[in-house]
């Protein structure tokens, strides 16, 4: 028997209707092989990306909300994969961001990264729909095909396609 996360008997769980990563991933959202060195350049970075794509985004503000997400808790996930995710006044549109870097860096004193999958979540978002997507992102990452898709990925449209086909594995 199945049950979702009300407990409603004979309803599938949410995470078996994926999200559409269409929705909040473009290719200009993605940068690949990047030579960053630490968590901080790489949440920097995912911060002035986002402004570049949106004027009206405060990437300081942004950077900052990352900062405070990790020191509540890491998001590193095992299998050198990261998913940062900052809630901000100055983000008008769910945002889904993904970095590759050239070699994996410390992310925690004892875990390397070398994927980031991030979103940026309008602090009015009232339906929680990042929750979706975050549990989307989480279920891929349990594929083992998929993980190793993403980190052998060489462009931005590859990225965009494996979200994007994501019923696929």
């Amino acid at each position: 028997m199945w049950t979702n996360d009300k407990n409603i008997s004979g309803q599938k769980p949410r995470v078996d209707q994926m999200s559409d990563f269409t929705k909040v991933l473009t290719a200009e959202n993605v940068e690949l092989n990047l030579s960053l060195k630490t968590r901080d350049e790489v949440l920097k970075k995912l911060s002035q990306m986002a402004q570049s794509i949106d004027e009206s985004l405060d990437s300081e503000s942004v950077y900052g909300r990352f900062l405070l997400r990790e020191r509540g808790c890491s998001t590193a996930l095992g299998e050198e994969i990261a998913l940062p995710h900052a809630i901000d006044q100055s983000v008008t549109e769910l945002t889904m961001q993904v970095i590759t870097l050239d070699q994996p860096i410390l992310w925690t004193a004892k875990e390397e990264v070398s994927v980031i999958i991030a979103f940026l979540i309008p602090a009015e978002e009232k339906n929680y729909q990042h929750v979706e997507y975050l549990a989307s992102v989480a279920y891929l990452l349990q594929k083992k095909h998929f993980v190793s898709s993403l980190k052998k990925a060489k462009t931005e449209a590859e990225i965009v396609k494996l979200f994007e086909d994501r019923e696929n594995f």
